[in-house]
């Protein structure tokens, strides 16, 4: 194996000085199957979750926090809920929300009421088209 070197490469050697310990952070993406995708779908047009998601950008933080008994809502940093984990996302989480350091937007998905197949989430759907948010949860 050949190693990596040349002008854009700069070495350099890192020291941890002291008896300190380093803990150790996880990251991880919750993606389409650990949102509820269609949570803004059934809010009418003007609802604040709507205004909330078009304000958000990639980088902001928001917060999970827990919604009734066993769920996990998603909150910008204005209060207003943005979002709700999937059911067997919140399960996995609900027990851990102590320990996440922060949760950033990666992103937002627009999806439109043709996307929706099942007939019964259908008749459910208030607005032609809607957005939810792709999180790094920054755990430790």
């Amino acid at each position: 194996m050949r190693e990596i070197g040349g002008r854009p490469v700069q070495r350099r050697k890192v020291g941890v000085s002291g008896p300190e310990r380093v803990s150790e952070v996880r990251y991880e993406i919750l993606g389409k199957r650990d949102v509820y995708i269609d949570f803004a779908a059934g809010n009418r047009a003007g609802d604040p979750a709507h205004r909330a998601l078009s304000a958000l950008r990639a980088g902001d933080e928001v917060e999970l926090r827990p919604i009734g008994q066993d769920g996990v809502g998603i909150v910008d940093g204005g209060g207003t809920r943005v979002g709700m984990l999937s059911k067997a996302a919140a399960r996995r989480w609900l027990p851990r929300l102590e320990t996440i350091g922060t949760v950033r937007v990666l992103c937002l998905v627009a999806r439109v009421a043709e996307d929706e197949q099942a007939r019964e989430y259908r008749e459910r759907i208030a607005v032609p088209s809607w957005e939810f948010p792709i999180l790094e949860v920054r755990d430790t």
